[in-house]
């Protein structure tokens, strides 16, 4: 008996892969969504800055906002070596 498979004759490679080999339109793309999205969590964590952001209570937050930026700059970097190569 044969068994199928759903990808026949694709391999996956690491050109498929976005975040080590992202394109320039994905690099856009990644880098405005991690910026309003950085920008929207620190106003509702801060009340629209009634607030001070450097309080105890929202360093989860802050946690997740330093992995996004570190996420966002290992693609911007993955993306320019790519480019000079």
């Amino acid at each position: 008996m044969e068994q199928k498979t759903i990808f026949k004759n694709k391999k996956l490679t690491m050109e498929k892969n976005w975040f080590e080999n992202p394109t320039k339109k994905q690099t856009i793309i990644f880098s405005a969504i991690m910026f309003v999205g950085i920008v929207l969590s620190i106003l509702s964590i801060t009340n629209f800055f009634s607030e001070s952001p450097f309080n105890k209570k929202y360093l989860p937050s802050f946690f997740l906002i330093i992995s996004t930026t570190i996420a966002a700059t290992q693609i911007i970097s993955n993306y320019l070596k790519r480019k000079n190569n």
